[in-house]
């Protein structure tokens, strides 16, 4: 039930989505957007002049037309050069759509084995969406956060 785009070029999210090694399946009747690769598709101009009205631009179009309970915005290498704001842009969509937008400025997922874009995702997800907080604890509940599945086994 949460949307990802991909924001940079094409080329950035298809190799993003073509190379996942696991699959995510759901429920029956329970959204799941796996199986799409959202992208902003930056082309020259707006690596010159910038991506943000784009990504606003898609994120609107993704919440009218699949009503995600949440949004992931992944930022590619070139916009990680050219600077785009992509955590003001998901601050400003949070408060419009009344959604979590989540922003994950991981370009090139950092680090020489990935796994600093992997800590960087999991801090985002346990303060904005899991929060430090107690809550009440319920009868057989538990929380499962599974490390991220490279090798697919």
């Amino acid at each position: 039930d949460m949307l990802h785009i991909v924001h940079g070029p094409i080329g950035c999210s298809y190799y993003t989505w073509g190379t996942r090694r696991s699959k995510v399946s759901s429920a029956e009747g329970v959204k799941n957007f796996s199986e799409y690769v959202f992208s902003t598709d930056l082309q020259d101009g707006d690596i010159v002049f910038g991506g943000t009205k784009k990504l606003s631009a898609a994120i609107k179009e993704a919440v009218e037309i699949f009503n995600p309970k949440a949004i992931g915005i992944y930022s590619t290498c070139p916009v990680g050069l050219i600077g785009d704001d992509i955590n003001a842009v998901a601050s400003e969509s949070r408060k419009l759509y009344g959604i979590d937008v989540l922003a994950f400025s991981c370009e090139g997922y950092k680090g020489v084995s990935q796994s600093a874009g992997h800590h960087i995702a999991n801090n985002i997800v346990f303060t904005d969406i899991i929060g430090k907080g107690t809550r009440e604890t319920k009868k057989y509940s538990i929380n499962i956060l599974g490390e991220y599945n490279i090798g697919g086994d």
